[in-house]
């Protein structure tokens, strides 16, 4: 899988002075960064645990200059999630990304809304992205893409965005005689732009490639341009 030895979250602590608070059941991590640029890590967007404990998080880096999200090497989950976290973003409704089942049929999701009872964050903000994340992961970064004041930084998401899991409508699981597990996607998600996700992944805005040397080095070519682009 492209990236996913290139990130590492030991990394990322060796640029932060304060302890990385955890949150919904240790799946966030999050911080201030020198500089006064608040730092959110998201491993999944899985199960509920974005409701749970969103607003102590983004009461923490409200104050903040600017603000980096990591979703590198989120391996997707579920759209209740995304839609939370995004409304803390979005000043007006957004259409939703365009789909269609197999055979073609539209499908369609209800716009995404900003939660006007909540604090919405408004300043700079980078989405960091990398060849792992995946599925949710890259329609969250593709969303936020749209976003005047969002920048991606990174290297282009994995192009397995309607993959599904275990079985659900949007998948069909097929098994190996060898025991290993393809699940083939039975929807399509298209970005903004037309293109599907499936395969062609969402770019980012600034491309910044990871290296084996430089992580061993102890640098996190990504995490430090976002700093560098929101200190300016």
């Amino acid at each position: 899988m492209r990236d996913r030895h290139t990130y590492s979250p030991e990394l990322v602590r060796g640029y932060v002075d304060e302890e990385l608070l955890l949150a919904g059941r240790e799946k966030i991590e999050y911080c201030v960064l020198p500089g006064n640029i608040g730092y959110i890590y998201l491993s999944t967007f899985d199960y509920d645990y974005l409701m749970e404990d969103l607003d102590d998080v983004m009461d923490h880096v409200k104050d903040t200059d600017g603000l980096i999200i990591d979703v590198r090497n989120n391996d997707g989950g579920e759209t209740d999630n995304m839609r939370i976290i995004t409304s803390r973003f979005i000043e007006s409704p957004l259409d939703f990304l365009q789909g269609s089942l197999k055979g073609g049929v539209p499908y369609d999701d209800p716009p995404l809304e900003p939660d006007y009872s909540k604090y919405r964050y408004t300043n700079a903000v980078v989405v960091l992205i990398n060849g792992a994340t995946f599925s949710m992961g890259e329609l969250f970064s593709e969303v936020m893409k749209q976003l005047p004041n969002v920048t991606l930084v990174g290297d282009t998401t994995a192009g397995g965005g309607n993959s599904g899991f275990d079985g659900t409508p949007l998948s069909k699981d097929y098994y190996l005689p060898s025991g290993k597990l393809i699940i083939v996607p039975t929807t399509s998600t298209s970005r903004y732009d037309g293109l599907p996700i499936e395969w062609n992944g969402v770019p980012p805005d600034t491309r910044i490639t990871q290296d084996d040397q430089g992580a061993q080095l102890g640098i996190d070519n990504q995490l430090e341009h976002a700093m560098e682009m929101l200190t300016q």
